[in-house]
């Protein structure tokens, strides 16, 4: 039993499992946070692998971005606990929580994470008034909330020991971003963290990107087919007459689309499918039609998956597919269909 970690008084059912297993498999769809946020981790931790999935038609937020970084210039103490906190930061991290719990729907959550125990108590006292929760990193392993803070407390005057575990806490960042479902409000000396090495540096230099476009869905290879066959659409697009108005390569509340047609009516979205190239044929089609729904959450009226043969094939009759069916509202899901 302790060779195959069984003993359950010194083993978890993971070791078990991981000591039992041949391979290590990546759980790697993801429904929990907003595209943008969940792109952020996955950039970060994850090298591009992951699938977001999440429905963003379902999430309790406000009208502003997902992912923030709020600029504060605190500076960091040492309690006696040995811990460490940045009253500046807390004091705005209680003024960003009431901002929110004032905005957001009535049964939405507010959370604030912080990597130090002597934060996590300043914020709670400063808190104490609201049912905003708030703790460590630690304590919210496996939680969630609607929206999360995150107070950095590390920055100017703290020692280069003090620094360097901040920046090698990989694992410590990646549960604190993904946290958050709707909202992610990262408090901190932007000015500070831009440029240093490390995860905290890395989050701070993509502040400027949070609304950037997601990774490609693709390896390259696949995207160069997809490329050409948006290329082609896009040349008939432009010698159509009457014009269709559109636009290309759009992300809409995080979801890529490769064309989007804004008719008098409602938006129609696009996206092509490169094939199933090295994945399960199945397990592809599956996730290209998640990805038609969840665009299709975001506020368009339709969106339609078509493969990319059929643009590279005969681009003018898929044109023509669209000036036929782009005035007869609920017929356009017919036209091509998803196989």
């Amino acid at each position: 039993m302790e060779q195959r970690h069984l003993g359950y008084r010194r083993h978890s059912a993971f070791r078990a499992f991981d000591e039992a297993a041949d391979r290590t498999l990546l759980l790697d769809e993801h429904f929990r946070c907003h595209p943008t946020i969940a792109e952020i981790s996955n950039r970060m931790f994850y090298g591009g692998q992951l699938t977001v999935l999440t429905d963003v038609s379902r999430l309790q937020r406000v009208d502003e971005k997902p992912a923030t970084w709020q600029p504060v210039l605190g500076v960091p103490r040492q309690p006696p606990s040995g811990s460490w906190c940045n009253e500046a930061e807390a004091q705005h991290v209680a003024q960003v929580v009431q901002q929110l719990l004032a905005r957001l729907p009535p049964e939405a959550t507010v959370g604030v994470v912080t990597p130090y125990r002597a934060q996590q108590e300043l914020i709670s006292k400063l808190c104490e008034a609201t049912n905003a929760r708030v703790g460590t990193v630690h304590t919210f392993q496996g939680g969630e909330c609607d929206a999360m803070v995150l107070s950095i407390v590390g920055g100017r005057d703290m020692p280069d020991s003090g620094l360097r575990w901040l920046q090698r806490q990989a694992n410590l960042w990646n549960v604190a971003i993904t946290r958050a479902r709707s909202h992610l409000i990262v408090v901190g000396d932007l000015d500070f963290w831009r440029g240093r090495p490390g995860v905290v540096g890395e989050r701070a230099d993509l502040a400027q990107g949070d609304a950037a476009t997601p990774l490609p869905r693709v390896s390259p290879s696949t995207v160069e087919g997809v490329r050409r066959a948006g290329d082609m659409l896009h040349r008939q697009l432009e010698e159509t007459r009457p014009p269709v108005n559109y636009r290309r390569d759009v992300v809409r509340d995080g979801y890529w689309c490769d064309f989007l047609l804004e008719p008098s009516t409602d938006p129609v979205a696009l996206l092509l499918d490169h094939g199933y190239g090295d994945l399960d044929p199945a397990r592809h089609l599956r996730l290209q039609l998640e990805r038609r729904d969840r665009l299709a959450g975001t506020g368009v009226c339709h969106a339609i998956r078509i493969p990319a043969w059929r643009a590279l094939l005969d681009p003018s009759d898929v044109v023509r597919g669209f000036r036929n069916q782009l005035g007869e509202r609920g017929s356009i899901t017919q036209w091509v269909p998803d196989c």
